[in-house]
């Protein structure tokens, strides 16, 4: 059982090597270094451009490749034709990174930078839509054409720990009429797992077929679309490296190492103040990322084993570090809050509900407290699915008596939707988290067995 959380340099050459090359496999080899965004020098001969329009719709075609490398990382190339003499398009773009476009047959007209929202009806947190009208290079009796890049850095593309590993894809989007096609290349020794390779789209999940171990190719059936898939890497022990502040010690392999000392310098400026929450004192607590199942990739923000009477360590979903500020520092607060209610003599064998009641809401109020804004937004999910659930069972929550680390009563977000409303909603009613901290120092040195 488990306590979870539910929720360089480079140079020219190399460039034209990684960008120009056959339609189908990686390059020979992929740049094994952190990348810089640049500005690509494209060399396409007319007799390919000839070629190609057959195949090009009139609306255009946006094919994305993105060329992973061993750390995770990745570029990411964004082309856009259209055999148009004029037009319009759009498509998804950074928001908050730094991308850059060049265009290589015919000109812009005009262009703006708008929200997701106003295009397809969502909210995409971390995405611009680059809307803009185009006129194509007139070929003469060949017709005419048009054609863009775009290009950015993706610096968490796949998450690695040795030798497990899951990318998943930017945000793909773009003009709902256009064409799209999708192709994604990893290291050489890098094998891409049976059955975990898929494309989620609007209205669909589909699967991507094998061209090679480390590559794969696919059309996209939507305009909106995301592609997951599960690897292993060629080495097969991850190199780790243990970190220490104060009462605890991270081991993590070396990519995450900045995010590591994030967690523990968080640990470090909350401690005192969930010491002086619960009345007790914690030592020796270790803590460590992991790789979530292909199939719970967001589901689950972190967990601790809960075995022969004892808590394990805290593990923290790394893909988490893909989210808003706040969702990660959430998550690490939500398991910390396990250890000190453990220590304050209420084992989640017994007291489950309040187990997960209290990490609920201690963790988002505290990272609200230091500013984290992704724990507002995710405050707010709670409190829509406290509405549903109110309409759905009113105020009686006796099922959460029966939640135990073997018997669940209920639907998991039910359960903890019930467990954060009740635990909050005293909060509200008594006076905040000042209010607990009266109650566990009355349970100090008490021996509570009334659920």
């Amino acid at each position: 059982m488990s306590l979870v959380l539910i929720v360089g340099e480079t140079s020219f050459r190399d460039v034209v090597r990684l960008m120009v090359r056959t339609r189908e496999g990686c390059p020979r080899r992929i740049l094994g270094l952190r990348f810089s965004v640049l500005l690509m020098v494209y060399v396409v001969l007319s007799v390919w451009i000839v070629g190609a329009q057959a195949q090009i719709p009139p609306e255009g075609i946006y094919t994305y490749q993105i060329i992973v490398n061993d750390d995770g990382e990745a570029v990411v190339t964004i082309n856009y034709t259209s055999t148009l003499a004029s037009g319009s398009s759009w498509v998804f773009v950074p928001k908050f990174e730094k991308w850059e476009n060049e265009i290589l047959h015919g000109r812009i007209i005009e262009w703006n930078l708008g929200e997701t929202e106003d295009f397809v009806g969502i909210d995409y947190y971390f995405y611009s839509v680059l809307n803009f009208t185009f006129e194509g290079e007139d070929l003469g009796e060949s017709g005419s054409i048009f054609e863009m890049i775009i290009r950015f850095n993706f610096t968490t593309a796949a998450v690695i720990i040795e030798p497990e590993g899951i990318f998943y894809s930017p945000q793909i989007g773009f003009e709902e009429h256009s064409r799209g096609e999708v192709e994604i290349c990893f290291p050489q020794g890098f094998s891409i797992k049976k059955d975990e390779a898929i494309i989620i789209g609007s209205r669909e999940v589909y699967s991507i077929p094998l061209k090679k171990p480390n590559y794969v190719r696919s059309e996209l059936r939507t305009n909106l679309a995301r592609v997951q898939i599960g690897f292993e890497t060629e080495s097969k022990e991850p190199e780790i490296v243990t970190l220490t502040e104060g009462e605890f010690t991270f081991k993590t392999v070396p990519r995450y190492e900045e995010y590591a000392w994030e967690i523990l310098h968080l640990y470090g400026r909350i401690y005192g103040n969930l010491t002086a929450l619960f009345n007790v004192n914690l030592s020796d607590i270790e803590i460590e990322f992991f790789i979530p199942d292909f199939n719970l990739l967001m589901a689950i923000g972190g967990y601790i084993p809960f075995t022969g009477g004892r808590l394990g360590n805290i593990h923290i979903n790394v893909f988490f570090t893909r989210f808003a500020e706040g969702y990660i520092e959430v998550a690490a607060i939500h398991e910390l809050v396990h250890h000190f209610l453990w220590k304050a003599g209420f084992s989640p064998q017994d007291f489950l509900w309040f187990h997960e009641g209290m990490a609920q809401y201690v963790s988002i109020e505290v990272a609200i407290e230091l500013g984290y804004e992704g724990a507002e937004m995710i405050k707010q999910n709670l409190e829509n699915s406290v509405s549903d659930l109110l309409g759905i069972y009113g105020t009686n929550f006796n099922f959460l008596l029966r939640w135990t680390p073997r018997v669940r009563p209920a639907d998991m977000g039910v359960l903890y939707t019930a467990a954060y409303y009740v635990v909050s909603r005293l909060a509200e009613r008594f006076g905040g988290l000042p209010y607990y901290a009266r109650f566990f120092k009355l349970a100090s040195g008490a021996h509570i067995t009334n659920k």
